[in-house]
């Protein structure tokens, strides 16, 4: 897979995700996040970042693979604990 086809597969998942609106990097965020910053409801920011690409195999089909990190920031009202942002991340997990 190259790097933009992993992207799209991840934000694709997210895009799926039946949770709490999500921001993506560079991207504009969308009404449902605006209104659950304004509101003080939970949100998810998710940040892909790519690593250095390698070949992992020899041969007639090299395999080539591409680390990288994927970030979810959970974002939830303040002074709440962290119990909900647990939630969250465990339904993303």
């Amino acid at each position: 897979m190259t790097f933009d086809e992993i992207r799209i597969a991840i934000t694709t998942r997210m895009a799926a995700w039946d949770g709490v609106p999500v921001a993506y990097d560079g991207a504009p965020n969308g009404d449902a996040v605006d209104t659950a910053i304004a509101n003080q409801e939970a949100w998810v920011r998710l940040t892909i970042q790519h690593g250095d690409s390698f070949v992992a195999g020899l041969g007639s089909e090299p395999c080539v693979r591409r680390p990288g990190l994927i970030m979810c920031q959970v974002f939830t009202k303040d002074n709440q604990g962290s119990r909900q942002a647990y939630q969250i991340a465990d339904s993303l997990a």
